[in-house]
């Protein structure tokens, strides 16, 4: 096998550059990084099944739209839109997170809703595996026995 021989201009070439990449601080995952992302669930509602979907961004924001498939307008012939709230979310002491969703509509298309009012829904989420449970909600927005999420790439 051949034996490499580098000149001393090009080893302490090296050793500066890897001594740069050494330095180069890698940011820290903080503990509410692991909740971003988007989760699924599916409820039974009054006429139909409910797919929930929920996303949670970097930012802080959160949105959460309700589907009802399979049922595109209600007995008296109103089309039915998904609806759409949005807030933002942001860790917990215990370790869960809350979800305060302040504004609500229907979806008309990707960016567009309407019939924009004010929401007051704030829950409590706790983070197991792939699952993100209800663990604190007041008004019981999610049903008396709330809610299970399951995240998008365990779906």
């Amino acid at each position: 096998m051949p034996v490499l021989r580098w000149s001393a201009p090009l080893r302490a070439a090296l050793a500066v550059a890897l001594a740069c990449v050494a330095a180069v601080p890698v940011p820290a995952m903080s503990a509410q990084s692991r909740f971003v992302g988007t989760y699924y669930a599916v409820r039974a509602g009054a006429d139909s099944l409910q797919d929930l979907t929920l996303t949670l961004q970097p930012s802080g924001a959160a949105e959460l739209i309700t589907r009802y498939p399979g049922i595109t307008k209600t007995a008296a012939g109103v089309i039915v839109y998904p609806y759409l709230e949005k807030g933002t979310w942001k860790a917990a002491k215990d370790g869960s997170i809350d979800v305060d969703l302040t504004r609500a509509g229907k979806l008309l298309d990707v960016g567009t809703w309407v019939d924009v009012l004010a929401d007051n829904t704030r829950v409590g989420l706790r983070l197991t595996g792939p699952i993100l449970a209800t663990v604190r909600d007041r008004n019981r927005s999610f049903g008396s026995a709330g809610l299970l999420f399951r995240k998008s790439d365990c779906r």
